[in-house]
């Protein structure tokens, strides 16, 4: 389990959670370190919820998870989140 720390100033990334996971207990946190838009989005094949559908950091400092669901290729994203 890690933490990514995401110093990209005022550019978007976008994170892309991969089907080929296959770690029991998966969890990776996020921060958001810049002002830019961190989106996260799964690769074909993976489930990947969150509240409301939101898949963004909700600005700088802003923090999240991406968990995954026992031995499944669904992920839940959570944390402050916007649209």
């Amino acid at each position: 389990n890690h933490t990514l720390l995401f110093d990209n100033g005022t550019n978007s990334v976008t994170v892309r959670v991969a089907s080929t996971i296959d770690i029991d207990a998966f969890i990776v946190g996020l921060v958001a370190l810049g002002t830019g838009d961190i989106t996260v989005v799964g690769e074909a094949g993976v489930v990947l919820n969150s509240l409301s559908g939101h898949r963004k950091l909700n600005g700088q400092y802003a923090t999240g998870c991406i968990e995954r669901l026992l031995d499944t290729n669904t992920f839940i994203l959570y944390g402050t989140l916007k649209p």
